[in-house]
Parts: structure tokens; sequence; C-alpha cells
């Protein structure tokens, strides 16, 4: 069976004039320190031109590793415009057959919703 690797990345983008939760125990707007604070075995990611997301314009700044969704482990990034928090993205190299990419994908966007409730947005594609 042919093996494919998937890489899965959740943005959460959020516009708003108040604190809106972001990711458990970080809202829209937080400091790094504030997400270093609620998040303390991270680590910070140095500023560099590559660690910028193109659609957002935000700095990829803290990364959490061996977040566990649906028994699977993620990396949660975290990206900050202007020092104020603005995007979470999970990645993964989950190794899954091309004929249970989409399942595996489904099962994944179900969990995080019964947990966070639904995205603020969800961009999906590669870019």
């Amino acid at each position: 069976m042919k093996r494919i690797a998937i890489g899965f990345i959740l943005g959460l983008v959020g516009v708003s004039s108040y604190a809106e939760t972001l990711w458990g125990k970080t809202s829209i707007g937080d400091s790094v320190e504030a997400v270093k604070v609620a998040y303390p075995s991270g680590e910070d990611i140095p500023t560099n031109d590559a660690n910028i997301v193109k659609k957002t314009g935000a700095m990829l700044l803290y990364r959490i590793s061996g977040v566990e969704i649906n028994q699977d482990k993620f990396t949660a990034g975290f990206s900050f415009i202007n020092g104020k928090l603005a995007q979470v993205t999970l990645g993964s190299k989950l190794q899954v057959a091309g004929d249970q990419c989409f399942s595996k994908h489904r099962q994944l966007v179900e969990a995080l919703k019964s947990k966070y409730g639904a995205p603020i947005s969800a961009d999906l594609s590669s870019d």
C-alpha cells in the first residue's frame, strides 16, 4: 500500500478587538511572554524571514512539541504580528495511507472542534 506523508496545518487566525481564546490557554493578542507562561515547556524560535507565514505576515516565534490529539503527536506553532499572538498552527508528519488521509483529517478536525469549538478561521491550503 502506497504511503504518503501528510502535513496538516490548521491555522486559527483571529481579528478581534477583545481577547478571544485562540488555543487552549492563549488568547488573540497575547504577548510572547504570556504564551511562554501558559506553556513553559515550549521553545523559542529565532526571528528569521523563513519563519514568516506568507498569507498573514505573522512571525513564528514559539513552539510546543508533543501535543497529543486523537493519540497522534503534533507540534503547535505560535505566530505573532507586532508582538501579539495572531495565529496558532498544528503540524505533523503523520504517515497515513492515501485512502485513509481524508478520514484522518476529518477525525482530527472533529476532535479539535469538540475540544475547542469552531475555528475562528481554518486555512488548509499548503501555501
